[in-house]
């Protein structure tokens, strides 16, 4: 059935390219959960996704129309295919050298996870679902950068370490403070928090909080407000922190003891 679809859809050069896709944990994912951008490397700018004429997902099986390229094909092109979960959360990439095989099948492709709790275990597909469900015992929560582009305003409400891997992911708040720590014995590391409503970073009336390798650029966007806020803080630490072209403060502290800062850059700031 799904030859026979494929045969009758494609103006142009017909030529199909498709593969499994797999979650995560190996499961088939949902119908109507897979997205895709698609684009042959030396024109990335012909772009097609699932929704594009004779493209689609179905059944564990996604399927590209690559004779609907405005420019003819060959044997040899380089496809490239961005696969996003939408319910999951989960994606991965792949890059496939195009054959004369009709249809051209792929690799399997398993989606990855963005989010991990490495320490009890699970994955999510935003950071908040990870520090929701995490224990709170000094949790390791893996934010994988190379595919974490969640946009979220993030609450730490349990003794977590929230920590960047593979490259350094950005958290791009809709709203609010990008990252609010409510509670003691919290790490951040190799994070990068831009373009925040309010406050980069903010946190009060806690203690054992160790900010390290965080970016925090260009928040404050709807208010005056600082990279990283700091009110009445006990035994912190900041070591390589960045806070550059925020509209207050770089870094603003405000009461506390024990507060020591290591390294860092700060500067374009508004104040």
């Amino acid at each position: 059935m799904l030859l026979m679809i494929f045969s009758s859809a494609f103006a142009g050069t017909p030529h199909i390219v498709t593969g499994k896709i797999f979650n995560h944990d190996m499961s088939v994912p949902a119908n109507g959960s897979i997205t895709f951008i698609a684009f042959i490397t030396s024109r990335p700018g012909e772009i097609q996704t699932q929704g594009s004429t004779g493209n689609g997902y179905s059944d564990g099986y996604w399927y590209i129309g690559i004779g609907n390229f405005p420019t003819a094909w060959s044997v040899g092109n380089v496809l490239h295919v961005d696969f996003t979960n939408t319910i999951t959360k989960t994606k991965n990439s792949i890059n496939y050298t195009l054959t004369s095989s009709d249809p051209d099948m792929t690799p399997d492709v398993t989606l990855s996870a963005q989010v991990t709790n490495t320490t009890h275990g699970g994955s999510f597909g935003t950071i908040q679902a990870a520090i929701n469900a995490a224990v709170g015992d000094n949790d390791i929560i893996t934010v994988d950068g190379s595919t974490y582009n969640a946009t979220e305003a993030i609450i730490v409400n349990k003794q977590v370490t929230v920590l960047g891997v593979t490259s350094t992911p950005t958290i791009t708040p809709p709203f609010g403070v990008g990252i609010t720590v409510t509670v003691n014995g919290v790490t951040l590391d190799n994070l990068k928090v831009y373009h925040a409503p309010s406050n980069g970073i903010w946190a009060s009336g806690v203690s054992n909080l160790t900010i390290i390798n965080v970016v925090a650029d260009a928040n404050g966007v709807s208010v005056t407000a600082s990279g990283i806020a700091l009110q009445a803080i006990t035994g912190t630490s900041l070591t390589n922190v960045t806070a550059t072209n925020n509209t207050g403060n770089g870094l603003e502290i405000v009461g506390g003891v024990g507060v020591q800062v290591v390294g860092g850059t700060y500067s374009n700031n508004g104040h």
